[in-house]
């Protein structure tokens, strides 16, 4: 798979570049790597998906839903939250490079957050800038983006320049859109009696 094997290539060069843990180079941003990608096996993790990432966070993961057997580059991305019963499944890009988009100005573990609170997150998405102000506080010099986001910054930075990632428009919209196209498509475990 292309996108998912460049996502590698960037992380081993980062790893090499930082001295980082391959699956913790972006960590920062909430994208703790798996390779070789596994199905996590939550009884909420669809049976039909392959995990390329988790956020280190309440079992917050990411997979790619497996077409016919195996992941593609037209495989969908979903990210399972098994702590918010009932809604612990939301699918979050029609394949990773859109995935990618969604997450590249405020990173990959805030998206939990949508299925939480999906108003007060998008409009967060739609204010990215405040959010941060919200979350990291000012900078004393009153720069931007503050201290404390700089590493975040400079990884979703390179994630944005490599794949040329572009933010969502009709975040909601889109969102919808994706739940109606393939959450079908996500099959999970049965109960035997």
């Amino acid at each position: 798979m292309k996108s998912l094997d460049k996502l590698w290539s960037i992380a081993d060069k980062e790893s090499e570049k930082t001295k980082r843990k391959f699956s913790l180079v972006f960590d920062p941003i909430g994208l703790i790597l798996i390779r070789p990608l596994e199905n996590m096996g939550y009884e909420s993790t669809p049976i039909n998906s392959l995990t390329f990432a988790h956020t280190g966070g309440d079992g917050v993961h990411y997979s790619l839903v497996t077409l016919e057997g195996n992941v593609s580059e037209a495989s969908p991305v979903v990210m399972t939250v098994p702590m918010n019963y009932p809604k612990v499944n939301l699918v979050v890009g029609e394949n990773l490079h859109e995935f990618l988009c969604l997450g590249e100005q405020l990173g990959y573990f805030f998206l939990e957050q949508l299925v939480y609170n999906e108003a007060e997150t998008i409009e967060w998405f739609l204010h990215p800038k405040e959010f941060i102000n919200k979350e990291y506080g000012i900078n004393p010099s009153g720069a931007f983006p503050p201290d404390s986001f700089r590493e975040k910054e400079r990884l979703l930075s390179i994630l944005r320049k490599e794949f040329e990632l572009k933010s969502w428009s009709n975040l909601k919209s889109r969102l919808d859109e994706l739940q109606n196209k393939f959450m079908s498509m996500l099959e999970f475990r049965t109960e035997t009696t």
